[in-house]
């Protein structure tokens, strides 16, 4: 099996991103009036446009992160799927799913840390988490080289393969 290319990487993101929208999009008003009827929206927020922004900013995190866990079901989210590309081990092997799990964990910390907790109040804990978000984020630009794995990639011993 061949490493996945920068390209075929980047066409797999783009259908999972619109993927994501989609689900978040279809999922929205069964969210808002959910929360409404729970009570919810009137706990959030004052305001009537920041309670409804507020619960289409979750339910958009919510399908990203569902989306992106079938990167541990499946060894791909849906992109990778229509690309032809699978989660495997460094090499090439099935990845178990230790391997996966913790690949998706630190992919996803972004979504998981930096957003929830990088807006607190407490500068030096913002300061803290939107530098793991900058970590991450520069970690993603490790597929431009010779192995092509992302950060999360080599930390959690796998690689992206074309099948």
């Amino acid at each position: 099996m061949k490493r996945a290319n920068i390209g075929t990487r980047v066409a797999a993101l783009a259908i999972d991103v619109v993927g994501v929208a989609v689900t978040a999009i279809i999922f929205e008003n069964p969210v808002l009036k959910l929360a409404d009827a729970l009570g919810m929206i009137k706990f959030l927020s004052i305001d009537t446009s920041a309670e409804a922004l507020m619960m289409v900013v979750l339910a958009l995190w919510g399908a990203g992160l569902l989306y992106m866990l079938t990167d541990v079901v499946a060894a791909a989210t849906p992109g990778k799927m229509l690309m032809r590309l699978k989660i495997r081990r460094e090499d090439s092997q099935k990845a178990r799913i230790g391997n996966l799990l913790t690949r998706y964990l630190l992919k996803c910390s972004f979504f998981l840390i930096v957003l929830p907790f990088g807006i607190i109040e407490n500068t030096v804990l913002s300061i803290l988490f939107l530098s793991i978000g900058l970590m991450v984020f520069v970690g993603y630009f490790l597929i431009l080289g010779d192995e092509r794995q992302a950060l999360h990639d080599r930390l959690s011993h796998t690689s992206v393969f074309r099948s």
